[in-house]
């Protein structure tokens, strides 16, 4: 028999008039550790819920992994990932990760005639999941389609179906780069941060603009079967890239020593490797600061 139970249960059930000061005492002490140990499960599980449902929007924006590119030393250029070169496709051959989704970044203004707006527009592909925030409307079903967040809806007046001008300022060109766009969607992710600066467009129109081939991107998004581990896959992915990185050149100089003159223009890696808690420390340690908090 258990020890602890045995004693609990011979002062609990003792006769009235042996207990008749203790009894009540003892009532009154187990119903405030019930409730003590209640509040505490209670708070522990609003922060747990709490932190989960920051982290997954965060997520839903930037996925757990970014894989970019290190700027060229010359600078001229605007540096991009080809996902056809075969370092980049060993990343698949990785069990801990689940999906790798290419994505391009463009800066432009979204105008209309009564106002403007800066916004950072996330070319994605169409198998992108984007229902976890989207509020009215449906995903991208065109190269013309964009996705714009509520607050921007509110702030431009823009409705579903309306017809839009972006301003691409830093596409060099001798013409004023602007393409029409149509509002296909609304989100809402209840995080100013992006709400304010995000929409979404397709991938391959960015592409076009950037007068990219459908192989060249931005930047990948990685995301790992377990969310814990994010770190340690971050600094093993840095390390193979980089590894291969290595290989790749001196195949290079093996094949013909005079590449050695355009090796020394390339920066010492070619890419770069950051987790998502990495991206948004701000985030993420005040999400750990709520722990003190409880």
């Amino acid at each position: 028999m258990n020890f602890e139970y045995f004693i609990s249960k011979r002062i609990i059930s003792a006769k009235e008039n042996k207990n008749v000061f203790s009894r009540p005492i003892i009532r009154i002490t187990i119903s405030a550790i019930a409730l003590s140990v209640a509040v505490m499960i209670i708070s522990l599980s609003i922060l747990e819920g709490f932190q989960s449902e920051i982290t997954k929007k965060v997520i839903s924006f930037n996925s757990h992994i970014h894989i970019t590119p290190q700027q060229n030393t010359e600078g001229i250029k605007e540096s991009f990932i080809d996902i056809s070169e075969n370092h980049v496709l060993n990343l698949y051959d990785n069990d801990k990760i689940v999906n790798i989704s290419p994505v391009v970044y463009e800066f432009g203004l979204i105008k209309t005639n009564d106002d403007f707006i800066g916004v950072n527009l996330k070319g994605i592909s169409s198998s992108t999941n984007l229902s976890d925030i989207i509020t009215e409307g449906e995903v991208l079903n065109s190269d013309s389609s964009i996705i714009i967040s509520e607050s921007i809806s509110n702030k431009l007046k823009l409705s579903l179906g309306d017809k839009i001008r972006v301003y691409f300022p830093s596409l060099k060109d001798n013409r004023v780069n602007v393409r029409p766009f149509y509002v296909c969607g609304l989100f809402n992710s209840s995080m100013s941060e992006f709400d304010q600066n995000f929409t979404f467009v397709s991938i391959s129109k960015l592409q076009k603009l950037k007068s990219w081939s459908e192989n060249q991107v931005s930047l990948m998004e990685v995301e790992v079967s377990n969310f814990e581990d994010v770190e340690i896959i971050s600094e093993s992915l840095d390390e193979s890239l980089y590894e291969s990185f290595l290989n790749n050149i001196l195949l290079r100089l093996k094949n013909d020593s005079s590449n050695l003159e355009k090796l020394n223009h390339e920066p010492k890696k070619k890419y770069k490797v950051n987790s998502i808690k990495s991206i948004y420390p701000q985030i993420f340690d005040w999400l750990s600061l709520q722990d003190i908090n409880v």
